[in-house]
């Protein structure tokens, strides 16, 4: 018996920049290169609209799908999923249109959507403030990037949480090979946890 071929990892790219930044520009040309894309399906999330549209017909493969998401309230697990649904469906049905069959799978799932306590995030801020002062103390960030911690809270939706940042002047990137970080800002984040936890225990 022929051993199972074990699934490949789907790499996740996430384009960020100023408005009217050329973020657009910069994606389509992008997805126009094939050294970047040889032909794997692509689903390319949008999480706003700029002046130029998209042009998929220029795309070396054509089985790149596009969905706009209109609000940050639209990045919850129930969406996310709904849009995974979609994709296998267009999947399965242009390979029935060839007399063939095709499956879509996610190894290990699709990692769930943020989904914080709003009172316990106020807390966290608190702490925050407590330990760096309230300059320092950045507003919410809202993005499409996946986090594995989210697992949490969609395996134990009674779980209350929370989750912040510390602002360690990560470069060239974050999860980059070569990042480099200011190791004196830990501390501070350190400190802020143990607020955080003589809050809770008293």
């Amino acid at each position: 018996m022929p051993a199972r071929k074990q699934p490949e990892d789907v790499p996740v790219y996430l384009f960020t920049g100023f408005l009217e930044g050329g973020k657009t520009k910069f994606i389509q040309e992008t997805m126009e290169d094939p050294r970047f894309n040889k032909g794997e399906r692509t689903l390319l999330l949008l999480c706003e609209e700029g002046e130029e549209e998209y042009d998929i017909s220029t795309y070396p493969a054509k089985n790149v799908y596009q969905e706009v998401i209109e609000d940050e309230s639209e990045l919850n697990p129930e969406h996310l999923t709904e849009l995974l649904e979609k994709l296998r469906r267009a999947v399965t049905n242009a390979a029935a249109a060839l007399g063939a069959t095709a499956e879509v799978t996610t190894p290990g799932g699709v990692i769930p959507a943020a989904e914080y306590d709003d009172e316990l995030t106020a807390e966290v801020a608190e702490c925050i403030v407590e330990v760096v002062g309230e300059e320092k103390l950045a507003k919410e960030l809202v993005n499409p990037g996946g986090e594995d911690f989210h697992y949490f809270v969609n395996k134990y939706p009674h779980i209350k949480a929370a989750y912040f940042g510390v602002g360690a002047a990560a470069a060239p990137g974050l999860h980059h090979q070569d990042m480099q970080l200011n190791k004196e800002a830990l501390p501070s984040g350190t400190a802020v946890l143990v607020k955080m936890v003589e809050r809770k225990l008293g």
